[in-house]
């Protein structure tokens, strides 16, 4: 059973609407949000207004104002123009409630009133979550049963207080710090339940960290949460010498610009030695992952690696958070959204051109079609040595209008001209991409999207336990879906076919893993056909291995697909899959042999392949295995890091440059100390 979950926070600050959203997207929406208005801060302050200007300076005033001017519009623009304002982030809880409207939000004076207190008592919170509040007394800690959970965007016991990024900059630091500890009385003095850290990139300031550690923090509220409904929650004490900071003042902070201006002309410059991966978004998908997988392979190769990317605000889940925990350097860019925006893609081009000209770097490689232009068309301008590109798949068809299609074609031909190299994922997709005239046979080459083996071995709970959380009788037979719940991935078709399986295999039951735009739409399908009790909607899961590992049947109905690593997943787990005629699908399964193939929006092909899958036990074991033993052969991450490896290696030579990776460098030399990388260099 889900944790009932109460949010505090204050009016039009980011920090509460980025919590309530990931709440939600969690699956665990909060039961009431009280909402502190920002004004009780100032008023309840022993401070005038005017004493708070003279010490703290116009500029700091300026800046906040602009913030709440920026907060407001946002506001505004989503709720007069809900159809055509479509920007999936949000500024503030009260635009977030906008598209919430079933959520209790209390507007209040003060968190720690009588009535908040006594709404608290009805509501019976197993846990409260605070971002952004002013210090919480005691009577209103020891509500909620486990009491409450408290955001701190600094690596705690250290720069508590206020402006915990200024004074982490202010003061050297190589990372900054993110904290989820419990809540106490004394402000950021609770034990610490769950700790992680950012590097601190060359190109970042206060605003883009805030922005990080906002994201990766919330995604660590959450991952608090989880591990506290599961029962495995550890606390530690807070340890080592405290501190609290306050706002600085204007002469702390104009001391602080000159630090920084030092700092960056004492820099050295970035080498060219750097190899920048350029994608549009780190939702969770097989673009995304296939991209995390080949920074962090290529890092551990030895190679400089670097990331930019846009927000990753979307229901499908976000990857973002584990590029940033991981160490990555990342540069996110706001305006670099999926859909065509000429006003925003035209300052992504110059943010692009801009970071390329101050970073020097070997190789770009970018990824799916909006970043795959831009990036390469700036790329191509600053006279980048090599410029890589994998499509993963295409759009031109299934996934826009004919004449966006038509446009995105007409930009992939023209930015592969600039192109040395493009990857395909499958045989057939690389043959579908020359035949629609997109780039020269002898640029493309074949590298599948490869799996991390150690994902996908055994479950990390039993079936049962599973089976028993998910509310699912444990004699049922599973049929699954894991994807995005968008047109293009086709689920709508397995949700039709659903009446003729049961009909014929009564004891089976419907999984689908994941969210999206169509999972409204799919819900109200099912129950049109009375079947809300065979079919589980799980929403986003982080790690959807546990729940793949319940399935008989794993059913990949997409309308264009580059591979289907889901398939290469299931492939894994030794699942039989019925996939489609489309993209890349045919290339991993071979009807009969390792899979059923049928033809795509068919919803009877759908039901007769799984009908025939579920009464015949032993054809789909056979399939599993053969798919199990394929996968292992061609489509893990190790393979294809190699052969991403030697493609660079390749095109670095065609260009008069080389690079020796530690793991080479370590083969030349007869001792074992560590290296240093030798970097790209010109052969002699």
């Amino acid at each position: 059973m889900s944790l009932r979950v109460v949010l505090f926070t204050r009016s039009f600050r980011p920090s509460g609407a980025q919590m309530a959203w990931r709440l939600f997207q969690a699956g665990r929406p909060p039961v009431a949000i009280f909402v502190e208005k920002r004004g009780k801060v100032i008023q309840s302050s022993k401070e005038s207004l005017f004493s708070l200007l003279f010490r703290l300076g116009p500029e700091f005033f300026a800046k906040r104002i602009w913030e709440a001017v920026h907060i407001r519009i946002h506001f505004y623009l989503r709720k007069f123009l809900p159809g055509r304002f479509t920007n999936p982030a949000y500024l503030s809880i009260e635009e977030w409630a906008l598209d919430h409207p079933s959520v209790r939000v209390y507007e209040v004076e003060d968190h720690n009133s009588a009535e908040v207190r006594e709404l608290l008592w009805r509501l019976e919170p197993d846990i409260g979550v605070l971002t952004n509040t002013r210090r919480i007394k005691k009577e209103i800690l020891e509500v909620p049963r486990h009491g409450f959970f408290n955001l701190h965007l600094s690596a705690l016991p250290q720069y508590a207080g206020l402006d915990s990024i200024f004074w982490a900059l202010r003061h050297g630091e190589k990372e900054i710090g993110i904290t989820v500890h419990s809540a106490a009385e004394e402000i950021d003095r609770g034990d610490i339940v769950l700790q992680k850290k950012i590097l601190i990139c060359p190109w970042d300031d206060e605003e883009s960290l805030y922005g990080k550690a906002l994201w990766v923090g919330t995604a660590s509220m959450i991952e608090a949460l989880k591990q506290l409904e599961e029962g495995r929650l550890q606390k530690r004490p807070q340890e080592g010498e405290k501190s609290y900071f306050s706002w600085p003042t204007p002469q702390e902070r104009r001391t602080f610009r000159k630090v920084m201006k030092q700092r960056k002309e004492a820099q050295s410059p970035i080498s060219a030695k750097w190899v920048l991966h350029f994608i549009t978004r780190m939702t969770r998908g097989g673009a995304q992952e296939n991209t995390l997988a080949t920074l962090l392979g290529l890092r551990r190769k030895g190679y400089e690696v670097a990331l930019i990317t846009g927000r990753s605000w979307d229901k499908e889940g976000e990857i973002l958070s584990d590029a940033l925990t991981a160490g990555l350097p990342v540069a996110i860019f706001p305006e670099l959204v999926r859909e065509l925006h000429p006003w925003k893609d035209g300052i992504t081009l110059l943010k692009v051109s801009s970071w390329l000209s101050r970073n020097r770097c070997a190789i770009i490689h970018t990824h799916t079609s909006k970043a795959g232009f831009l990036g390469r068309l700036s790329a191509w301008f600053l006279k980048v040595p090599v410029i890589i590109h994998t499509p993963h798949g295409h759009v031109f068809h299934s996934y826009f209008s004919p004449w966006k299609e038509r446009f995105f074609l007409m930009l992939e031909r023209q930015a592969a001209k600039q192109s040395d190299r493009l990857i395909a994922l499958t045989e057939r997709d690389r043959i579908e991409h020359n035949e629609l005239g997109v780039g020269d046979l002898k640029k493309w080459l074949t590298i599948p999207s490869g799996i991390d083996t150690k994902k996908f071995q055994t479950p990390s709970r039993p079936r049962k336990l599973i089976l028993s959380s998910l509310g699912i009788e444990s004699d049922r037979k599973l049929v699954g879906f894991v994807g995005r719940l968008a047109p293009v991935k086709g689920a709508r078709y397995l949700v039709e076919a659903l009446p003729q399986i049961i009909e014929e295999v009564p004891e089976t039951h419907c999984l689908i893993v994941g969210d999206g735009e169509e999972k409204r739409g799919l819900q109200q399908k099912v129950k049109e056909l009375g079947l809300e009790e065979r079919v589980t909607f799980t929403g986003h899961q982080s790690d959807p291995a546990d729940l793949m590992s319940l399935f008989d049947v794993l059913v990949v109905p997409s309308l264009n697909e580059g591979m289907g690593r889901v398939i290469v997943e299931g492939g894994l787990l030794g699942k039989a899959v019925i996939g489609t005629k489309v993209g890349g699908i045919p290339d991993i399964i071979q009807d009969g042999e390792t899979g059923l193939l049928i033809e795509r929006r068919n919803s009877s092909e759908i039901a007769h392949g799984v009908m025939r899958l579920l009464k015949d036990f032993a054809l789909s074991k056979r399939l599993g295995e053969r798919l199990r033993k394929k996968v292992l052969a061609g489509f893990t991450e190790e393979i294809m890091i190699e052969k991403i490896h030697r493609l660079y290696q390749e095109a670095l030579k065609e260009k008069g440059l080389s690079f020796q990776t530690r793991e080479e460098i370590l083969l030349e030399r007869s001792d074992t100390r560590e290296p240093t990388l030798s970097g790209y260099r010109t052969p002699s």
